[in-house]
This record gives structure tokens, C-alpha cells and sequence, in this order.
């Protein structure tokens, strides 16, 4: 009997061991496990502040957009009340408007290449009509004396105008410009 006795205390010193191994190894892995879970989770504390941040950039950013696009559109607004008011545009057509813009170009020094003219047809802008001429030109001169020129169309002698696409290209004093854009005129 003490033979049997020694082999159940022995195999169940066997089993104690072995169960005792076992459960070290999982207990190390689940603490690695943990370790590992930590980690991602700092990482994704990380990301997240780092989101906040842009975040709140981004919404300052938007902020600043939409206070522009307010002043656009009042400056609209105004634009379009100082044309009811002076009503400049009622005597344009496209050949004064061609005439106009050549002008500008003698005015500003520089020659004009090649200029069309296509009518868009008509729109109607916050209950105001207004035809619509495309006009499409290549010119040529010194680098300021183009910007002034572009000023001069953008700003000056209009009182709608959209610049549709504009390149500059060239070296030391000539440059070359192409130009497209588009002026409103009300119509007669």
C-alpha cells in the first residue's frame, strides 16, 4: 500500500507541477497581453489628442473661411447697390467693352496679341439682368505693366468681372499673358 500511496502522492505532485507551469506561462502571457493592450491604448490616447488639435485648427480655420465668404458677399451686395445706384453699365455693349479694354492696354504698355469675344447670354444676379461677354485675350509686355493692366480690368473699368483662368509666362523684360474672363453688363 505505500507504493500505491507513493505513486498518487508522486503524480499528484506531477500534476501540481506541471499545473503550477501552465498557469505561470498563461499568467506571463496575459501580462504581456496587458502590456501590449496598454501600449495601443496610449497610442490611440495619442492619436485622439492629436485629432483635438487639428480639430480645433481646423475649426479655427473654417471660422476665418466663413467670416470671409460674409465679407464677399456683402462686398457683393454693395457692388451690386452702387450699381443700381450709378447704373455705369446700362451703356456697355460688347464692342465698348472691346473698345475699353484696348484702351487699357495702350494705357498700360503693352500689346495685345490676340483678343476674342463670345457672348455667354444672359443671367439674372439678385434680380438685376445681365448679359455676359467671355473675352479670351493673349497679350505681351513687361511683367508690371501687365499686372496693372490686370488690375485695371479686375478692379477698375468693370463693375462685374470674373477672371476665369490667367497664366503668366516669360522671362526678363517680356512676358506673356493669357487671360480669360467674363464681364456683366445689364442689359438695355
Amino acid at each position: 500500500m505505500k507504493i500505491k500511496f507513493s505513486t498518487v502522492a508522486l503524480v499528484v505532485c506531477v500534476v501540481a507541477i506541471v499545473a503550477n507551469a501552465v498557469l505561470g506561462v498563461m499568467y506571463f502571457k496575459q501580462g504581456d497581453e496587458q502590456e501590449l493592450l496598454a501600449s495601443e491604448l496610449d497610442l490611440a490616447g495619442d492619436a485622439l489628442m492629436e485629432y483635438n488639435g487639428n480639430a480645433s485648427i481646423l475649426e479655427e480655420q473654417l471660422a476665418v473661411v466663413e467670416a470671409r465668404l460674409l465679407e464677399e458677399q456683402q462686398a457683393l451686395t454693395d457692388a451690386r447697390l452702387v450699381a443700381e445706384q450709378l447704373n455705369p453699365l446700362d451703356e456697355l455693349s460688347s464692342g465698348t467693352i472691346l473698345d475699353r479694354i484696348l484702351q487699357l492696354a495702350k494705357e498700360s504698355k503693352i500689346e495685345i496679341v490676340v483678343i476674342s469675344t463670345q457672348p455667354e447670354g444672359d443671367e439674372e444676379i439678385d434680380s438685376l439682368a445681365f448679359s455676359t461677354l467671355l473675352i479670351n485675350l493673349q497679350a505681351r509686355g513687361k511683367l508690371k505693366d501687365l499686372a496693372v493692366f490686370i488690375d485695371q480690368v479686375e478692379n477698375g473699368q468693370f463693375s462685374i468681372v470674373s477672371i476665369n483662368e490667367i497664366s503668366i509666362d516669360g522671362s526678363g523684360e517680356s512676358y506673356d499673358t493669357i487671360l480669360d474672363f467674363s464681364v456683366y453688363y445689364s442689359r438695355s
